[in-house]
């Protein structure tokens, strides 16, 4: 097992981050259920959660052990959270605040288009391609093989489908 002995530019500030969430997590865990029996709902994530916590914890207690690697500490956005990365975290922030009012079929599809937009620098056209190729599937497994109920949202879904199974259920005439 490899052993560091020094530390990187804001690796305790981010280790301190991680057990924080991890601890924040342990207690939503917790509100699932509880811990009434090994078989209840809440038992799996207050494992998980738990390690979590641990193993933070652990990593925490290491960094502060280790030697500083300079006394300067301004390079941690560099190396931890680069600016592509801050970009897509607001990305992610902003997909989930129109997630509801917007349905996921469109979100996503803006999600995915900006995305590849981003990270790939690829053009619209290309971006819009790969987004639809991608978020049919996930759209059809979710809504199809697992039932699940996904917000509508300004999209006229409910007709769509209904047109999609007129079409294939009748050949194409009414």
């Amino acid at each position: 097992m490899q052993t560091i002995s020094q530390r990187i530019p804001g690796e305790r500030k981010f280790t301190l981050l991680l057990l924080v969430v991890s601890l924040c997590l342990l207690y939503i865990a917790y509100d699932i259920a509880g811990f009434s029996s090994l078989a209840s709902a809440g038992a799996i994530p207050l494992f998980a959660t738990s390690i979590m916590v641990v193993t933070s914890a652990t990593t925490l207690v290491k960094s502060y052990r280790a030697k500083p690697a300079s006394a300067d500490e301004s390079s941690f956005f560099s190396l931890i959270m680069p600016p592509v990365l801050c970009i897509f975290c607001v990305m992610l922030g902003i997909y989930a605040a129109i997630y509801s009012s917007l349905g996921f079929l469109f979100s996503s599809l803006l999600f995915l288009i900006v995305g590849f937009l981003v990270l790939q620098r690829s053009g619209i056209i290309r971006s819009v391609v790969m987004g639809v190729l991608l978020l049919l599937p996930i759209y059809l497994i979710f809504k199809i093989v697992f039932e699940i109920q996904l917000p509508s949202g300004i999209l006229p879904e409910r007709e769509m489908i209904r047109a999609i199974t007129n079409m294939l259920s009748f050949g194409g005439s009414r």
